[in-house]
């Protein structure tokens, strides 16, 4: 997900839903949104506001990111380093 300041600048208001045809224009992989749900739901209290939602999906991120990385190095000396994309 990408910050809610930078779909401010592609997007009216009226497109600041979770399901508008922006939103899930924007999205590319099939499942995204459907991920974006289940794991929101699971791990977070309910969210109903959209930029909440935006919020949310990059904290989900970044704890995501740090689970990969503790993961590749408890993995030494297998795994020496990953690449950030």
């Amino acid at each position: 997900m990408i910050p809610m300041s930078s779909i401010k600048k592609f997007s009216v208001a009226s497109d600041w839903d979770i399901e508008s045809f922006v939103n899930v224009l924007h999205e590319r992989h099939p499942q995204g949104w459907p991920n974006l749900h289940h794991y929101m739901d699971t791990y977070y209290r309910p969210i109903s506001d959209f930029e909440n939602f935006v919020y949310g999906t990059m904290v989900m991120q970044s704890y995501a990111v740090i689970t990969g990385i503790e993961a590749f190095r408890r993995n030494q000396p297998y795994c020496m380093g990953s690449l950030y994309w």
